[in-house]
């Protein structure tokens, strides 16, 4: 059971992604990949009109293609999506500038996403944003600040957060490599 609902959200998934590039072809039998299902169309309406179901299928559609590496593809549509509100695409957004995927690598931008978020109450967004406070990585270091939004997203049964706390902060407990050290060559475990 469990292999066939992953086979069908894989084609749902692909099905989706291929609709957004797939060229519009009209023939006897009518209109394949309609314009207006490319990820294009939706964003132009999406600008003109606030419908929140629309946006949610878009931003759910830039993540998918962010999840597959199309990120200069998706920047547009989860520039947008975040403008808006919309929590996910503010961590794709701080994701694609910590990595530089389909964007100039840029901590401060990282770093900024995840503050919008943060200021949210998205737990994930709180617990990110408290690690990039710890260790100083886009802004400017304050544990204490950083403990406290940590604190926040443990509260919302954030397992992460959760983790981070019981390891008296050892941020590689979580996130393994060490991939969130500041600019500073320091180690970044035990934060007291």
């Amino acid at each position: 059971m469990k292999l066939l609902i992953t086979l069908v959200l894989g084609s749902l998934s692909l099905s989706l992604i291929s609709s957004c590039f797939a060229a519009e072809y009209k023939d006897q039998y009518g209109t394949t990949n309609p314009i207006e299902e490319s990820i294009e169309f939706q964003l132009e309406n999406l600008k003109t009109s606030p419908h929140n179901g629309t946006l949610t299928v878009l931003c759910w559609k830039a993540h998918e293609l962010r999840k597959a590496s199309m990120n200069k593809r998706a920047l547009p549509v989860l520039l947008e999506c975040a403008k808006r509100g919309h929590d996910i695409s503010m961590l794709d957004l701080a994701s694609m500038y910590e990595t530089g995927a389909g964007v100039k690598r840029s901590n401060q931008q990282a770093a900024k996403w995840l503050k919008k978020s943060s200021d949210r109450g998205f737990s994930t967004a709180q617990l990110y944003y408290g690690i990039a406070l710890l260790t100083g990585k886009g802004v400017k270091q304050n544990i204490a600040e950083g403990k406290a939004l940590i604190h926040r997203a443990a509260a919302q049964a954030d397992h992460l957060a959760i983790n981070l706390i019981n390891s008296n902060y050892d941020i590689e407990s979580i996130i393994p490599d060490g991939d969130v050290k500041s600019n500073q060559t320091a180690k970044t475990h035990n934060i007291n």
